[in-house]
């Protein structure tokens, strides 16, 4: 192998790998099990030695209390998530170094050799230290990214390859833990993301919470008493389970029935398609929203939309397809395989980065589709506006262009004043500085004062292909500058100044 680039959907749920053929088509790269899927879970074994995948999921009824899932939501964090016997901790980054480091070796042995590269994908409103989450776990699970890609754009990839004829799309994608979605147009084989917007904490998980209180609460009428999420962990699993079995089960009936057990008590629970989509509406009508508001914020109608494109296992719970259609006024496509299209994007994405490459003596060549993506959020300064208060102005604005360098200049507050303090924030024009993500701050000091208070302190934020920001401050009357280096290791906080 030569150069080879695989794709990589790490997703909140499950994972899959994807490479491209002689031919040009994304093909799963199966794990060692010989499925497509892996499971986005591990289990510490007796408590102490971590497994992966499948066999920690089926692991997770009999021992849940050494079971994770849902870590990708924690990315950015550095709660420690699991304290092993011997003391060790695992936060969010080592869970997902784990996952990787099993499908990095999965993947060479399906394809004989090393894997060293890949594209992954993340959902397209992670934020700046998320993405250098998911960075810093694939570096320690020996992975060099060569990009990040938002799960609805590698998704508007795998489309734009099949359908390389000039439309604007829609892209929706409900997965496991979030929800995104995408205005995408293309042109003479170029992707340009319009716009993307999303729920970061909306999910296929969502609705299956929600399917298991309504489970909890007929049990409890049933069997006289309601399980205790820490007594009867096994039982609370075992619910989890049948919560998602039920919600594949209506997509294909009008009703299925749920058998749950605790503490020597059994009930038989009837669950219909109609409940099912009582329980769920808020959470699809948040969905639906969120499409509809993003069209306006890219100035356009859905009657501008060619193709409706919906993927991400969520995709398939009932009343989230039909709900999107009649929003929309028109049918989903079926043009594209669901769950394997974030997958397939990365994987064209990976060949597009390695300008093509080599795989058992087959030349597999770089796709002529290029990805023009965007920033999903602002990115500004704090300043104290009189009216305002302390508040975010923004340089870099939202469905900027990546990569992108933008340069904003700020005068000073007072005629004495001889320092500046700037501050990072993640947020709109004007929002309140506590109501911002604080990304960091650097200090411009020992500056000459200047009665006329002119246009003085420039700051210049840039954002590289995978969306992470770097910046630079820099006091045009005297020349001194500095430069922003944003330490995740500490993690980023909403911003409290008093």
């Amino acid at each position: 192998m030569n150069g080879m680039v695989i794709g990589i959907d790490f997703g909140t749920t499950q994972s899959k790998m994807a490479l491209l053929d002689e031919f040009g088509r994304a093909k799963s790269i199966r794990n060692a099990e010989g499925d497509e899927i892996t499971p986005t879970v591990v289990t510490f074994e007796d408590g102490e030695t971590p497994i992966v995948g499948m066999e920690a999921y089926r692991q997770a009824l009999s021992q849940p209390q050494y079971t994770l899932m849902d870590f990708k939501l924690k990315l950015g964090s550095d709660e420690i998530l699991y304290p092993s016997k011997s003391g060790k901790k695992y936060t969010a980054i080592d869970l997902t170094a784990l996952v990787l480091s099993k499908l990095k070796r999965d993947a060479e042995a399906a394809l004989g050799g090393s894997v060293n590269a890949a594209v992954l994908t993340c959902p397209a409103n992670f934020q700046d230290h998320q993405r250098q989450a998911l960075l810093d776990a694939a570096q320690r699970a020996g992975l060099e990214v060569k990009r990040l890609v938002p799960e609805p754009s590698a998704a508007a990839l795998a489309y734009g390859l099949q359908r390389g004829s000039d439309q604007t799309f829609f892209v929706s994608d409900l997965g496991g833990g979030t929800f995104d979605a995408t205005v995408a147009r293309i042109q003479n084989q170029n992707l340009e993301v319009l716009g993307t917007s999303g729920l970061p904490q909306v999910g296929g998980r969502n609705f299956d919470h929600a399917t298991i209180q309504h489970l909890l609460k007929e049990f409890e009428s049933k069997a006289g008493f309601r399980p205790d999420g820490k007594q009867d962990m096994a039982f609370m699993e075992d619910v989890r389970e049948r919560a998602e079995q039920a919600k594949v089960a209506l997509a294909s009936r009008e009703k299925t029935t749920v058998t749950l057990g605790a503490r020597g008590k059994y009930a038989s629970i009837e669950l219909t398609r109609a409940t099912f989509e009582k329980l769920t509406a808020p959470l699809v009508a948040q969905t639906v929203g969120t499409c509809n508001d993003l069209l306006t914020l890219v100035g356009l109608s859905w009657e501008k939309i060619d193709k409706l494109i919906f993927v991400g296992g969520g995709s398939k719970a009932v009343g989230v397809k039909e709900a999107m259609e009649k929003a929309s006024g028109r049918r989903i496509s079926q043009d594209i395989d669901p769950l394997r299209a974030v997958a397939y994007g990365a994987a064209i994405q990976g060949a597009i980065e390695a300008g093509g490459f080599v795989l058992d003596g087959r030349a597999i060549p770089a796709p002529k589709i290029q990805l023009s993506d965007v920033l999903a959020y602002a990115v500004g300064c704090m300043v104290d506006e009189p009216n305002l208060g302390f508040s975010n102005a923004v340089i870099v604005p939202r469905h900027s262009r990546i990569p992108s360098r933008q340069t904003r200049t700020f005068r000073l507050k007072d005629a004495a004043q001889v320092h500046a303090e700037i501050v990072l924030l993640q947020g709109n024009e004007g929002d309140p500085a506590d109501q911002c993500l604080r990304l960091g701050q650097m200090e411009l000091s020992d500056l000459p004062a200047d009665a006329s208070l002119p246009p003085r302190i420039e700051i210049t934020l840039d954002f590289d292909k995978n969306g992470l920001c770097s910046a630079s401050g820099k006091d045009t009357l005297s020349g001194k500058q500095n430069q922003m280096k944003i330490d995740y290791s500490k993690g980023v906080s909403r911003m409290h100044r008093s």
